[in-house]
C-alpha cells in the first residue's frame, strides 16, 4: 500500500492506469469464480433431480406391480421368475427416456421382486415387498 502511495505521489506516467488494470483484474476473477461456483452447482442440482426423478419411476413401478399383483390379478407370485434380462413388467411414462421394469429373482430359492426406474441418465432400483 505504501509504494502505491508513492507511486502516486511522485506522479510516475501510467501509475493510475496500472492501478485501474490491477483493481479491474480482481474483480473479473472474482466474477469468473463465483460464475463458475454457479455453474457447478447447477449441474451437481440437475444430477440431482434426475436420481430424485428416476426414484420417483421406480416407486410407480413397484405401485403399478402391486396393483397389478393384488387388485387385478394378471400376475401369480408363485409363477417361475423369466431371468435376469427379462421384465415382468415394463411401461413408459410418457416420453422416451422414461420407463420402468419390474424383474424377479429367484437366486435364493424364493422369488424376489425389484422395480428399476429409469429417468434420462439416472437409474434407481427398488425391492418391492409383496405380501
Amino acid at each position: 500500500m505504501i509504494k502505491i502511495k508513492k507511486i502516486i505521489k511522485n506522479r510516475m506516467e501510467g501509475s493510475a492506469l496500472l492501478l485501474t488494470i490491477m483493481i479491474l483484474s480482481s474483480i473479473f476473477i472474482v466474477a469468473a469464480g463465483s460464475a463458475y461456483m454457479s455453474i457447478t452447482s447447477m449441474a451437481k442440482t440437475s444430477k440431482f433431480v434426475e436420481n430424485m426423478k428416476a426414484n420417483q419411476v421406480a416407486l410407480s413401478g413397484s405401485e403399478k406391480f402391486i396393483y397389478e399383483v393384488n387388485i387385478i390379478g394378471s400376475y401369480s407370485l408363485e409363477s417361475p421368475c423369466l431371468g435376469p434380462n427379462s421384465p415382468i413388467f415394463y411401461f413408459n411414462l410418457g416420453s422416451t427416456d422414461t420407463d420402468c421394469k419390474v424383474y424377479c429373482d429367484d437366486s435364493s430359492g424364493s422369488n424376489i421382486y425389484y422395480s428399476l426406474g429409469h429417468f434420462k441418465n439416472s437409474r434407481s432400483l427398488i425391492k418391492i415387498n409383496v405380501e
